[in-house]
């Protein structure tokens, strides 16, 4: 793949910016959608549960973690997606249910309970950004924690 063409996914899925990340963020609500419901039902959620979801692109996970749980945490570089998941998690960030944040210091060591991840990354890349998520999961799940990867 060319270096434009790289550059143009990368803005759209990999670090979602300007208006081709919230083309990627539309397209992303909209194809991973039933892949997001079905991992927050298979992580089997209770009201009691706490979940971390680093890089919850347009929140569709965080939307139905949200509704199952007693709270949700999205970790995402990318201000499109943040701002996509403050629009379609309103009621539950103003309910208390949901909190948002850039980077994974910005949240309080906690033990988690259930951790959704998933990553992309552009072809040709490092996987720097894959290799700080992985790194953070590992950090701040519990030992007896629950992991549902896609």
């Amino acid at each position: 793949m060319t270096a434009i063409g790289t550059r143009l996914l990368e803005m759209g899925f990999g670090r979602p910016s300007g208006p081709l990340g919230r083309l990627g963020g539309w397209l992303m609500a909209r194809g991973n959608a039933d892949t997001e419901r079905q991992l927050v039902d298979v992580a089997d959620l209770d009201g009691q549960d706490v979940v971390l979801i680093l890089g919850p692109g347009p929140g569709i996970g965080l939307e139905a973690a949200g509704t199952k749980s007693a709270h949700v945490i999205g970790i995402d570089p990318s201000e499109v997606m943040l701002a996509a998941c403050r629009r379609r998690c309103a009621d539950l960030i103003e309910q208390g249910h949901l909190r948002l944040a850039a980077l994974a210091t910005d949240v309080a060591r906690a033990g988690f309970e259930e951790i959704e991840t998933w990553t992309w990354e552009p072809p040709g890349r490092g996987a720097g950004t894959a290799a700080q998520l992985r790194a953070t999961r590992r950090r701040l799940n519990k030992p007896a924690g629950t992991q549902v990867m896609r």
